[in-house]
């Protein structure tokens, strides 16, 4: 159910390590798939939708360096105009779950749902009607059934 929308098809991809705060979650690292840029041997693009990264978005450009064989985040170098929003569904209700990210893919809003935490999905907000729309679309179970959280918001 996951869809992007890069056009860094022909870059390199690489994996960038963050290191990460402590918070609600328990995990001190996240990866994350940048492509490189050709002109800039250090730089890239943020190709995949952040979980626990705050500040972070799909398509800023960021800059790493590399330790041996693993590339660690350095620093953001330019922010794009999307936002990061994370979605918890707090039951477990396949139907509703499957209903709610269908109608989410519908409004233009792209997801990837994390494989650490069930029910754990992390979205892609282009623009503010986005932003609009989804509020309309959950907030009648934020609370009992869905939980969110802005990580980066840019709207």
């Amino acid at each position: 159910m996951n869809k992007f929308n890069s056009d860094n098809d022909n870059e390199e991809m690489i994996v960038v390590r963050f290191q990460l705060e402590l918070d609600w979650h328990e995990y001190i690292t996240e990866d994350i798939h940048v492509s490189r840029l050709p002109d800039r041997e250090l730089q890239g693009i943020v190709e995949s939708i952040p979980f626990f990264i705050r500040q972070l978005s799909f398509g800023d450009i960021i800059e790493f360096n590399k330790l041996g064989e693993i590339y660690r985040f350095s620093r953001i170098v330019e922010e794009s105009k999307n936002s990061t929003v994370l979605l918890f569904f707090k039951i477990i209700d396949n139907v509703f779950i499957k209903s709610i990210l269908e109608n989410i893919l519908e409004i233009g809003i792209d997801f990837e749902k994390s494989m650490r935490i069930y029910g754990l999905y992390s979205l892609n907000i282009k623009d503010k009607s986005d932003i609009d729309k989804l509020e309309n679309l959950i907030e009648q179970y934020v609370d009992e059934k869905i939980e969110i959280q802005t990580n980066s918001f840019r709207i």
